[in-house]
């Protein structure tokens, strides 16, 4: 166990050889628990890596694991006690937004490196180096914190608490319904190139919880001869949310560096921001075009 963590990391539930995470005919609050505790156990584990390498690609991964237990908390929305559930969010968005002060250096200085600023750039690049740091120094601060280990038991206790009403309904009927909202939710976003900036980012939210929703759930409810489509739809969703990062990844780069050293860096992309535009708007179309596997 790591000294500043009182949390065991316990064997995922994925493991082959253990028993299914989830069943069809589990309650959606029993669902909900499990999926929540392998999110934890995704966010301990790289919390420790964090601690031990000061690594982007664990600090990734946390954040990873947050947004997926956000994305939980906003499927299963109907169910979860209020006022509980939003202060528990709250928390976490505090968590995942310092994290984020590190990861949006990171991903700046990996691509003024790819494109190769000149020698021109060199004192600002250093000054976004010792700001990432500082920015690292912080959220790993934060980890050892006695309030990070609060909030931690607080969402666990929230998440095992037994005082839920009971939902009738089987996890499968529950997850289907939620599929065809968010799906629904997504076909009336419109297209890409009619979008400004801040639409496109809501595009991108919405992109990801279907990304996430498929993960959790998307083996559970295909139909027998929807396997096929479900991979499809996986695939296509992948290819959006990457464009869309891309894009998302430019516009959030400009809020950091001079208006000189970002036309440098835009004057060096292998693509530019139109073609970008242009590509995602196509695999938008692409995926509004799927057939439903559910």
């Amino acid at each position: 166990m790591d000294k500043h963590a009182s949390f065991e990391v316990v064997p995922s539930a994925k493991d082959p050889r253990s028993a299914p995470l989830l069943t069809r005919h589990m309650e959606p609050c029993e669902a909900f628990r499990a999926l929540v505790h392998e999110c934890v156990n995704q966010l301990l584990a790289n919390g420790k890596s964090l601690r031990t390498s000061a690594e982007a690609e664990p600090l990734h991964k946390m954040r990873v694991a947050i947004r997926k237990i956000l994305s939980l908390f906003f499927c299963f929305r109907a169910i979860l006690p209020q006022p509980e559930a939003a202060e528990v969010r709250e928390r976490l968005k505090y968590i995942f937004k310092t994290l984020g002060a590190v990861r949006s250096l990171d991903v700046l200085l990996v691509m003024l490196q790819n494109v190769g600023a000149s020698v021109a750039f060199q004192d600002e690049i250093g000054a976004l180096e010792r700001a990432q740091r500082m920015a690292l120094r912080k959220a790993l601060r934060m980890l050892q914190s006695q309030r990070f280990e609060t909030d931690i038991a607080r969402l666990l206790a929230f998440v095992d608490a037994e005082d839920w009403t009971p939902r009738e309904e089987a996890l499968d009927a529950f997850v289907t319904h939620m599929f065809e909202r968010q799906w629904r939710r997504f076909r009336k976003c419109g297209g890409l190139l009619d979008l400004d900036m801040y639409e496109r980012h809501q595009v991108r939210l919405r992109v990801k919880k279907l990304r996430y929703t498929c993960e959790f759930f998307g083996d559970l409810i295909c139909r027998k001869n929807g396997r096929r489509r479900l991979a499809q739809f996986r695939k296509c969703l992948n290819r959006l949310q990457v464009l869309l990062g891309d894009l998302n990844d430019r516009a959030a780069a400009q809020d950091h560096v001079s208006i000189g050293l970002w036309h440098e860096v835009a004057a060096r992309q292998k693509r530019s921001d139109a073609k970008l535009l242009k590509m995602a708007d196509a695999a938008q179309a692409k995926l509004v075009a799927q057939k439903k596997f559910w």
